[in-house]
């Protein structure tokens, strides 16, 4: 024996009724709001809303800003003449090399005696040129390309002493400022 259920539904203003009523036995009411349903689903859309910003924005809170490093600023270079600083270097390497050595040299107004280049199409780190007794070896190699014997250029680097009867200095920063240039390699 099956049994039936009988659905009946009275609407008013702001509410629907369901009945639900079986053939044998008591009937259920059930009462629907039509604006408590409105509420309750904009009320779930906020909650998960809500949720979702505040598991987004706590996934920052665990990693902890580290400052950066504070630069190194390197003082200002020494300007120096090349003849003073070669003397001191032949009269008394001890001394100056207490007075020049790891520190910044500016020399101004060289004219390009040597430049020594690999021979390779590429810029390499033993590309440099010299003047008089002094060998520079450049920060970047590819400077090498810019100059020729007889370029005018003002340099700052660091003096690293006398060696093998020169006095070398690394970590050259140039500015051609005449003389011979030579056009970039590929003109």
């Amino acid at each position: 024996m099956g049994s039936r259920l009988i659905l009946s539904k009275q609407c008013g203003r702001r509410s629907c009724t369901l009945r639900l009523q079986p053939l044998i036995g008591r009937s259920m009411f059930f009462l629907i709001n039509k604006w408590t349903l409105t509420q309750a689903m904009t009320k779930l859309i906020v909650s998960l809303l809500v949720v979702m910003l505040v598991i987004s924005l706590s996934g920052c809170a665990g990693t902890s800003f580290v400052a950066p490093q504070p630069l190194m600023i390197r003082p200002s270079p020494i300007i120096v003449e090349m003849k003073p600083v070669y003397d001191e270097y032949i009269s008394n390497t001890a001394a100056a090399d207490a007075k020049y050595y790891g520190r910044r040299l500016q020399f101004t107004s060289l004219t390009v005696d040597k430049v020594l280049r690999t021979g390779g199409r590429a810029p390499s780190v033993n590309d440099n040129f010299m003047v008089g007794d002094f060998k520079f070896i450049l920060r970047y190699p590819s400077d090498v390309e810019k100059m020729s014997e007889g370029t005018l250029v003002d340099v700052v680097g660091e003096c690293r002493g006398m060696m093998f009867g020169y006095i070398l200095i690394v970590d050259c920063w140039i500015k051609v400022i005449g003389g011979v240039v030579t056009p970039w390699m590929g003109y």
